[in-house]
């Protein structure tokens, strides 16, 4: 199918007649068409529901659609109903570090993390449960936003870290997302 020169009075481009001598056939530039809204004016009777959710007077912030606060996915938030009642991931800072890192005789976990950091959301809850299930490890978070100088301290350039520390010194370390298995191998 060819085309004319032409086109009609919508701007579509006509199809050439059959007779029409193959070397003589032009292909018409297109034609720029003004942009409709598909909610116009004349459609707000039909559309009631979408044109109402569009100019409703309530703030966004109290509409029901959207979760708040406290449902969000942070490390502190995504934790197991029953690690209460066991043993938790304890959140320390560069102040607290020395005594439930260094001066502990067991092998401490370290976690470091930060609260913007989607990989870190989704080890938090093999963490805690990590931390409910074994007595002997201590699990440990520490926020390099909060505790940038300790971060530097151990090397940390990418969330998550973790490091695993006997009697005060780091054996073990590993960036970036890990299996459960792979945090049981660092541990033994």
């Amino acid at each position: 199918m060819s085309l004319r020169e032409g086109r009609d009075e919508l701007g579509v481009a006509q199809a050439a007649p059959k007779n029409a001598p193959k070397n003589d056939l032009a292909v018409a530039a297109p034609t720029r068409r003004p942009w409709r809204s598909p909610l116009s004016a004349n459609d707000a009777g039909q559309f009631p529901e979408q044109i109402a959710l569009v100019s409703a007077e309530e703030p966004v912030a109290n509409r029901g659609d959207i979760r708040p606060e406290s449902d969000n996915l942070s490390p502190k938030a995504a934790r197991p109903a029953n690690a209460a009642a066991s043993r938790t991931v304890e959140e320390v800072t560069a102040d607290s570090f020395g005594a439930a890192v260094l001066d502990s005789e067991g092998p401490v976990l370290v976690d470091f993390y930060a609260e913007w950091c989607g990989p870190c959301k989704r080890l938090t809850p093999m963490l805690d449960q990590m931390a409910s299930e074994s007595s002997d490890v201590k699990i440990v978070k520490v926020d390099i936003d909060a505790s940038k100088k300790l971060a530097k301290t151990y090397g940390v350039r990418s969330v998550p870290t973790l490091i695993v520390f006997r009697n005060g010194q780091p054996v073990s370390h590993h960036q970036g997302l890990a299996s459960r298995q792979t945090v049981e191998q660092m541990l033994r």
